[in-house]
């Protein structure tokens, strides 16, 4: 299921923005009129957003800003830009996102930035490749200067990033592909 976040002071364009979302067939829809909400949201609660509609010209953020922290924390998101202001347009080249859409096209061009951001979603899981296994006299192939661990998940991601989940702690290696 889909997780989507919608960022935008204006409290009439969310309630337009979810009902579209909904009509699409998404439900789970988190949205927010405080960039701040959203932030805490982000990084202190460690919300998993797969789909971000983003205003850019915020109360007391830029919305360029908090894709930028996006971003960094949620690489995978897919970012949809939906502004009323055009001379951005150049800015948001600076952040990662699937979508620009200045508000007046919002009927015209929201469905197709939604199935696009779904699309490349699932492009991304298919170049996820993980590896586990769990057998107790079981041992992987010798991985991180030598060491091998029992019970461990391996997984491989499209970056060449080698993540090993440990019941214990995750650790993040760099992987020689």
């Amino acid at each position: 299921m889909m997780k989507l976040a919608i960022v935008e002071n204006d409290k009439k364009f969310i309630k337009i923005v979810e009902d579209k979302i909904k009509e699409l067939g998404y439900d789970d829809v988190s949205a927010y009129s405080e960039s701040q909400t959203y932030k805490d949201d982000l990084l202190k609660n460690h919300c998993q957003f797969d789909i971000v509609i983003m205003d850019i010209e915020l109360d007391n953020d830029s919305g360029i800003d908090l894709t930028i922290e996006t971003n960094r924390v949620l690489p995978f998101c897919q970012i949809i830009y939906l502004t009323s202001y055009i001379q951005y347009v150049s800015d948001v080249y600076e952040t990662d996102h699937i979508y620009y859409i200045n508000k007046v096209d919002f009927d015209k061009y929201f469905s197709k930035a939604i199935n696009k951001a779904v699309t490349n979603i699932h492009k991304k899981q298919s170049e996820i490749l993980s590896i586990s296994w769990n057998k107790i006299n079981n041992h992987p192939p010798a991985i991180a200067g030598g060491f091998s661990f029992s019970g461990i998940t391996l997984t491989l991601l499209a970056a060449h990033t080698c993540a090993f989940l440990t019941p214990v702690s995750p650790h993040l290696l760099p992987a020689t592909l």
